[in-house]
């Protein structure tokens, strides 16, 4: 995930975007200049509410299993029945890029794997890691959605 936001950055990735505040960062952690560093940061903030404030109602959701889960396992959580005129219409809109909507997504977790640089690796490690695999762990009991393989 690291690699992807590198490549083009969501905005909540930018600072400036979210008050530091909300992810329990001080101003003087946020280094403008340092953005891979602030993605890290982010990426772990989130993972680490998502652990700590998981709820009663979470469900377990992986990236690996979007869009996928969205007509099946997601809508039978909530009760939702779709009509395969209405999921054939979402499987429509998936399969294009969410970052680049006229562009059909291709899946590159293995490609994104490799264009990972030492740094980023090391920031996903420090920052995002501990607190995926606890992610990880939890998806077989409790459940959290959670993001792509960092």
């Amino acid at each position: 995930m690291l690699v992807s936001h590198a490549r083009q950055r969501g905005k909540q990735m930018l600072p400036g975007i979210l008050e530091p505040a909300l992810l329990g960062l001080e101003p003087g952690e946020i280094n403008p200049a340092l953005l891979d560093e602030y993605c890290a940061k982010v990426l772990g903030r989130f993972c680490q509410a998502a652990v700590q404030y998981p709820g009663s109602d979470a469900w377990a959701i992986n990236y690996r299993e979007l869009p996928e889960a969205v007509w099946s396992s997601l809508a039978q959580f909530f009760g939702i029945c779709y009509t395969a005129e209405e999921v054939e219409r979402m499987r429509a809109v998936t399969r294009y890029h969410a970052k680049q909507p006229r562009t059909i997504f291709a899946e590159d977790s293995a490609g994104k794997q490799q264009l990972a640089t030492s740094e980023i690796r090391a920031l996903a490690e420090q920052f995002v890691r501990p607190w995926y695999d606890q992610l990880e762990v939890l998806s077989n009991s409790e459940g959290v959605i959670f993001a792509e393989e960092l």
